[in-house]
């Protein structure tokens, strides 16, 4: 029987060609136990939540509820704060939806150029519907948010929320929430934070952040797609009017009355929610724990920026974000595994079709985050992002493809 921290999808690539998995801010791999989790929810406890009397569906509900609990530990929040989704950016549209009624013209919201555009889009939907203004907090050099600048629009304009990513998913900058969340809440405004890139990586606790909102999705944390977490903090629920209607989130209707909802997260879960997802979600997070990811995320840290030092070596690298104070030689902002770069004379995706056929899995493009590749590469860039399963031998066959793409630049520039 197959470990069930072990990761199969390598397992199956090392009787073909072997697989250097470094797109992990795209997507994470699962681990056998959680795949066996989803499986095991469909042999032993296929059923809808709720309302069912039942065995089947008791044993459904508990699972589902469960994971609520679980989900709720891992980051420091009540139960009656989780609501599931199906995904970060479902988790957004709800949110800013739901609270969309309570904007004026006068109200001002805060967004971060780092941010993707699932932390970008909803807000700016808002703004279209309400003719609230967008202030932009702009990024240095080195990746960091310009804090001095935000706390001037903080003072200079009426902020109703503030929306930003704690880890850039293109740079991998770690961004100062604590100080960004303090100084919101002195001025009254909301804050949302997007967590996707941190949640595999730290530790999260959201009464201790302050924030009133964070999202992320299941499968930047080795669960499946289709399931994602909106904490909601129980204050700021009192603000939120139901965004997706339908079965479950009702209490009561009828003909000559306005609906009543139910009260808690099951006021924004209408229809069937993500079920076996959430019960992976769960496993997921048990994965997390027993493996102490958040130790080895400082493991991938020194890994990646390893891999920084060797590409900054090449003529024509431009290396982005905090690998730029590296390459410069100044001193590193805090970062994750997460490193994007681009080559003089060779196009992003050339780039990555030569890893590629190589074996090596990385990402090229935008990343979905126009506002801040616009600026700093126009034509997009190379990301390399770590998990807890890759290794130095990952680096290694990294190091001996990209002397392929110098070869093809070197043909390509005859």
């Amino acid at each position: 029987m197959n470990d069930p921290n072990s990761f199969p999808i390598f397992a199956e690539a090392e009787e073909g060609s072997p697989l250097a998995y470094l797109d992990n801010a795209a997507t994470t791999q699962k681990p056998e136990r959680v795949i066996r989790a989803v499986e095991n929810f469909y042999r032993t406890s296929n059923s809808n939540v709720h309302r069912g009397v039942y065995g089947l569906s008791q044993a459904a509900t508990q699972a589902f509820e469960g994971s609520r609990k679980t989900v709720a530990s891992f980051i420091g929040a009540q139960t009656s704060e989780i609501i599931f989704t199906g995904g970060a950016t479902a988790s957004f549209n709800l949110l800013s939806q739901s609270l969309s009624h309570g904007f004026t013209s006068n109200d001002t919201i805060v967004l971060s150029e780092l941010e993707h555009h699932s932390n970008l889009l909803p807000w700016l939907q808002v703004a279209e519907q309400t003719g609230c203004r967008i202030e932009w907090i702009s990024v240095s050099a080195n990746g960091q948010l310009n804090v001095e600048q935000y706390l001037t629009v903080l003072k200079s304009a009426k902020v109703r929320l503030v929306a930003f990513a704690n880890v850039s998913h293109v740079l991998g900058n770690r961004q100062p929430a604590r100080e960004i969340i303090a100084a919101a809440k002195k001025h009254g405004a909301w804050t949302v934070v997007d967590a996707t890139q941190s949640v595999a990586r730290e530790a999260i606790n959201v009464h201790e952040l302050g924030c009133d909102a964070l999202a992320f999705s299941g499968h930047k944390i080795y669960a499946p797609t289709g399931v994602g977490v909106l904490f909601a903090n129980t204050e700021l629920q009192k603000s939120m009017k139901p965004f997706h209607v339908g079965g479950g989130m009702v209490d009561r209707i009828t003909k000559t009355a306005p609906p009543s909802w139910r009260q808690g997260p099951w006021k924004f879960e209408a229809g069937t929610p993500p079920i076996e997802g959430a019960v992976a979600l769960a496993e997921a997070i048990r994965f997390v724990q027993d493996n102490k990811a958040f130790e080895h995320a400082s493991r991938e840290t020194d890994m990646i920026e390893k891999l920084a030092r060797f590409l900054a070596q090449t003529e024509g690298v431009e290396l982005f974000g905090w690998g730029a104070a590296l390459q410069r030689g100044e001193p590193i902002p805090p970062h994750e595994g997460i490193l994007s770069f681009s080559l003089d004379g060779l196009h992003p995706h050339d780039i990555a079709q030569t890893l590629a056929d190589h074996g090596v899995a990385v990402r090229a493009g935008h990343h979905c985050a126009q506002i801040l590749t616009d600026s700093i590469a126009p034509e997009g860039c190379v990301r390399v992002s770590l998990a807890i399963y890759n290794s130095e031998h990952d680096l290694r066959n990294f190091e001996t493809a990209f002397q392929s793409c110098l070869k093809l630049r070197s043909e390509m520039n005859v």
